[in-house]
């Protein structure tokens, strides 16, 4: 659904530098990659490149064997689903009109988009169809980020992109709002990349996880082979961390 081959983005500057460095990777349709790394590491700049946010200084980026640099940037864009952790509802508008804001521009009729609304509302996990009809302010973190997801999928994309979407949530809510959405991707077969600070996400949910360190792709598999991997010590360390944690916890629960 998606290959990235030998993708680089540099940004010609006083102290010119590789955001992103010779990145080669592949994506299978209804996968779900976690981009992981640290703050600079080049996920974010890798994922807008997917939607032509930011366009690649050399190699190529296919979506089902078609090179998106022939494609025009804002037909892409509506094909492609994106979710920020800001949530970036318009604050203006009812839940109503956020979630129809891409069919409206796609010249959807009315009764085709008001279909779609509602298909949507219920499947992110709403019932009071009153919630249609307040603003952005009037609903709870959790309940934000769900519609930021409805309008990502309005478009019927297969596609979507997730930059930290889940990050602003609290534990419990993230762990409610994760669990429904794979839900949601597993049932539409969506193909998706999301980025995290967070590895755990990577091993609980991910089909793939794709490890970057300054601009490079340090490692790249599944949860398991990364767990058994010992190629990398940085991505050993990476995943030293949350264990050595579970077993405080574990530690301190036996304890009591």
């Amino acid at each position: 659904m998606i290959e990235f081959s030998n993708v680089s983005k540099r940004y010609t500057t006083a102290s010119q530098y590789h955001a992103v460095n010779d990145v080669t990777f592949s994506v299978a349709k209804g996968e779900l990659l976690v981009l992981f790394g640290e703050s600079g590491s080049g996920k974010t700049t890798t994922l807008k490149m997917i939607n032509r946010l930011l366009d690649p200084t050399s190699g190529q980026i296919k979506i089902e064997n078609q090179d998106i640099a022939s494609l025009d940037k804002v037909t892409l864009r509506r094909k492609i689903g994106y979710v920020i952790q800001g949530v970036g509802l318009f604050p203006h508008m009812t839940i109503a009109e956020n979630i129809s804001i891409i069919p409206d521009l796609m010249g959807w009729s009315k009764e085709k988009t008001e279909k779609k609304v509602l298909e949507l509302f219920e499947l992110i996990g709403f019932k009071d169809r009153a919630l249609l009809r307040r603003k952005p302010s009037e609903l709870s973190g959790g309940q934000q980020q769900r519609v930021g997801i409805a309008r990502a999928l309005a478009s019927g994309s297969k596609i979507l992109l997730m930059d930290e979407p889940f990050g602003a949530l609290d534990p419990l809510t993230k762990a409610n709002i994760s669990e429904e959405f794979l839900k949601i991707q597993k049932e539409l077969s969506l193909t998706v990349i999301m980025v995290t600070h967070d590895i755990m996400d990577g091993l609980l949910f991910a089909d793939k996880i794709a490890v970057m360190r300054e601009g490079k792709l340090e490692s790249f598999g599944t949860p398991r082979e990364m767990i058994n991997q010992t190629g990398s010590a940085y991505v050993s360390e990476l995943l030293d961390k949350p264990f050595a944690q579970i077993k405080k916890i574990t530690k301190i629960i036996d304890n009591l």
